[in-house]
């Protein structure tokens, strides 16, 4: 397998984690203070609507996952399997770990 971009199999990663970094980022400025939280406020309906966070994050993973395996030159059916064995399971451990950080900054942790 050679690979024909490093550069896109990076961005097909930063596609897929983008829910969990953007969590992880939020999460550490609501414990420190800078981002204050409403229960109100827009931010409060965005991040309790687990709907519309589980289509984005679906839908961000499947696009980083094939981006990063068209820059790997994935061609056989094997290797697509192998690598969605491979990267849903460590996309579903980063979303929760992700998600259970910004619930416990946000007050409720599950």
């Amino acid at each position: 397998m050679a690979v024909r971009s490093w550069r896109g199999v990076m961005v097909g990663v930063v596609i897929a984690l983008a829910l969990p970094i953007v969590y992880l980022v939020v999460a550490q400025l609501v414990s420190s203070g800078i981002l204050p939280f409403t229960r109100t406020g827009l931010f409060y309906e965005v991040f309790n609507s687990l709907g519309f966070n589980a289509a984005a994050g679906f839908v961000l993973a499947m696009v980083g996952i094939v981006t990063a395996g068209r820059a790997a030159r994935l061609e056989s059916p094997w290797a697509w399997l192998t690598l969605l064995v491979i990267a849903l399971p460590l996309l579903a451990f980063a979303w929760f770990i992700s998600y259970a950080t910004l619930g416990g900054a946000l007050g409720n942790p599950f």
